[in-house]
């Protein structure tokens, strides 16, 4: 979305959150073969360089499940999807089926943005 359009968007509404929602159907195991996106834990996140990826293991836990983008051995991009009752008694506002997941949390090291990853491991 263009700078004009948000800045429309704020003058009208005020602050604002803006979703996309995306299907695919994925075979069980994690992420696509042929991408760089691995399964992370919080731990793996505790253990980056970077504040922003550290800050994102508080979203681990039952019924969440992490990826992440490794540069040089530290997670340099992560993200989090919550399913279960975890997304249904924090997040819940839109509903999930059986097998269904919704991404809550996506966020790039700061020295590693401008590189695509954030679409990168969405893709994965």
């Amino acid at each position: 979305m263009n700078q004009l359009i948000k800045a429309a968007f704020r003058r009208l509404f005020g602050p604002y959150e803006y979703y996309n929602i995306y299907r695919r159907d994925l075979q069980p195991g994690g992420p696509a073969a042929d991408s760089a996106a691995v399964i992370v834990t919080a731990d793996d996140l505790l253990r980056s360089g970077s504040p922003e990826i550290r800050a994102l293991a508080s979203y681990d836990g039952q019924e969440a499940k992490g990826f992440g983008i490794v540069d040089n051995g530290n997670v340099v991009c992560a993200c989090w999807y919550w399913y279960g009752k975890r997304y249904a008694q924090s997040r819940g506002f839109w509903p999930l089926e059986d097998g269904d997941a919704k991404l809550v949390q996506i966020t790039t090291a700061e020295d590693a943005r401008g590189r695509r990853l954030a679409r990168q491991l969405i893709a994965a």
